[in-house]
């Protein structure tokens, strides 16, 4: 009987999940990247960029599709990005400027030019870059800009410019992913886990957004050694080389 209870609660929750599925199965871009027209670092000394701590957050998501947040899993995957950051050859061109997190509560408004760095990137993902809701005048050029008050952080960090990186990571608990499997038995597509994220250059003296690289679709194993190096390099994509041609 309870065997049975079991089986209708679970093809219940399955029919809840057969919406999100059947638009899961829908062919979309899932990267893309922009730099501002014509930008490119100067060749000469490496370039000074600050680095803002990950925004980052790794939740696990239950049987009944809520996200739990992962406090553990969360700082091990931003000590792990910002050490890759710091290991990583491919940017002889960038000085890195990592700001850690204490030295963060310090800078002026930095949580208020996080957040308005995460509406200017959805703006743009939605009328640049994916163009959901594209708008005439930001279909040819790239253009976008967190105002003045980045100038306030050359002083405290020493840097041109500013790097922002924001993922999130969710991965399924014992209970979903029992579902999961029921799911491919019965001939649909899972969704083992989210994992998506974006990085984006600003340039401290003049506010605008030089570079930006959005994924949604990303390496999973975020807090690893390994799954932090794949995901460095997903993120910054496309990095704007120097007038040299430096930089992947």
């Amino acid at each position: 009987m309870i065997g049975s209870k079991m089986r209708w609660l679970m093809l219940l929750l399955l029919g809840m999940q057969l919406p999100q599925l059947a638009v899961a199965q829908r062919k979309f871009p899932t990267e893309k990247s922009a730099i501002r027209d014509g930008f490119l670092f100067a060749t000469g000394e490496p370039v000074r960029i600050a680095v803002f701590p990950p925004d980052s957050e790794v939740s696990e998501t239950n049987a009944a599709g809520m996200a739990l947040p992962d406090a553990k899993a969360t700082d091990a995957a931003r000590v792990a990005l910002i050490q890759s950051l710091q290991t990583d050859p491919s940017f002889p061109h960038a000085k890195w400027v990592v700001i850690e997190p204490k030295a963060a509560e310090a800078l002026p408004a930095l949580a208020s030019q996080r957040a308005l760095f995460q509406l200017v990137v959805d703006a743009a993902i939605r009328h640049r870059l994916f163009a959901t809701e594209p708008l005439p005048s930001k279909q040819g050029q790239f253009q976008w800009s967190l105002g003045k008050g980045m100038s306030d952080y050359i002083a405290q960090t020493n840097a041109t410019y500013g790097l922002f990186i924001y993922t999130r990571d969710s991965r399924n608990s014992a209970g979903k992913t029992a579902m999961q499997a029921l799911a491919t038995a019965l001939g649909n597509r899972a969704e083992r886990g989210k994992h998506m994220g974006y990085a984006g250059l600003v340039d401290l003296k003049s506010g605008e957004l030089v570079w930006l690289n959005v994924n949604l679709k990303m390496s999973p194993d975020l807090e690893t050694g390994a799954g932090a190096n794949l995901r460095l390099k997903q993120l910054l994509r496309g990095f704007p080389a120097t007038n040299s041609g430096q930089g992947k």
